[in-house]
């Protein structure tokens, strides 16, 4: 309870960050879990339950972005021995096969050369992924990863849409599913389904229901460390590192915390 109420209680006091300068009031939410076991310890739903109870940790569907590159793409080449941390890897520019539409993020149209995984993971290119996740078809099918980590979102069509692996999908996932996910790498590669709920008993004392761990070993350790080691990166010199200048700025530890 005590961790709950200090999500909250961050929430009320720093979701103003989130706003951009319209009206409208950004929502959020958060998912605080025990990677070794699924537990969750507390959430965030969203930012005033007054003004919207949709619960955003657990029930909203939005579009991951980048952040599904690790879990989809990177993490299953290299769980299958596709791609190691340096292997480099295709930034020339691309235009997606169905479509004709240029692959860019923002202004970046691809650099004419080749990157390495590690440099594409935490700058967050585009183009390298797809070429990856184009590639990855010809060994696996990467649903196979995201089913074993319980995640349904996906539609069957999407997984062979070339936008997919950037976070381009019809309905999107949920903040449940990408914790889930994420705690995987960090816990070994060994999957926990998040669980709030560990046993229920009636007044007598009869237990009615009771969770019953299943762990499911997704990726490779190995594979896990070095997922890890390379979003280390995101935060320390990539797309992420202006994180830790915010949170030093609101007096918090939290800015040397071990981010991954």
């Amino acid at each position: 309870k005590g961790i709950h109420n200090a999500m909250q209680e961050a929430v009320a006091e720093y979701g103003y960050m989130l706003d951009d300068g319209r009206d409208n009031l950004v929502q959020t939410g958060s998912i605080l879990m025990d990677n070794q076991t699924g537990r969750i310890y507390g959430f965030i739903g969203g930012r005033d339950f007054k003004v919207n109870q949709y619960n955003h940790a657990f029930q909203s569907q939005r579009q991951p972005g980048s952040t599904i590159k690790p879990i989809l793409a990177y993490g299953p080449a290299i769980d299958i021995g596709l791609i190691g941390s340096e292997t480099m890897l295709s930034d020339f520019p691309k235009t997606f096969t169905d479509g004709g539409a240029d692959i860019h993020n923002f202004s970046d149209l691809g650099s004419k050369s080749f990157k390495s995984t590690r440099e594409a993971l935490k700058n967050s290119l585009n183009i390298p992924v797809v070429n990856l996740y184009n590639e990855l078809h010809n060994h696996i099918e990467p649903k196979t990863y995201f089913d074993k980590m319980n995640i349904t979102s996906l539609s069957e069509a999407e997984y062979y849409n070339e936008s997919t692996p950037l976070g381009g999908l019809t309905d999107g996932m949920t903040i449940k599913e990408e914790t889930g996910a994420f705690a995987t790498l960090a816990n070994k590669g060994v999957y926990n389904e998040p669980y709030s709920i560990d046993k229920i008993t009636d007044n007598a004392g009869n237990v009615i229901y009771e969770r019953q761990s299943e762990p499911v070993q997704v990726f490779k350790p190995s594979t896990a460390s070095i997922m890890n080691d390379m979003m280390r990166d995101v935060i320390n010199s990539g797309t992420g590192y202006t994180s830790k200048s915010t949170l030093s700025g609101m007096g918090s530890n939290l800015a040397y915390a071990d981010w991954v």
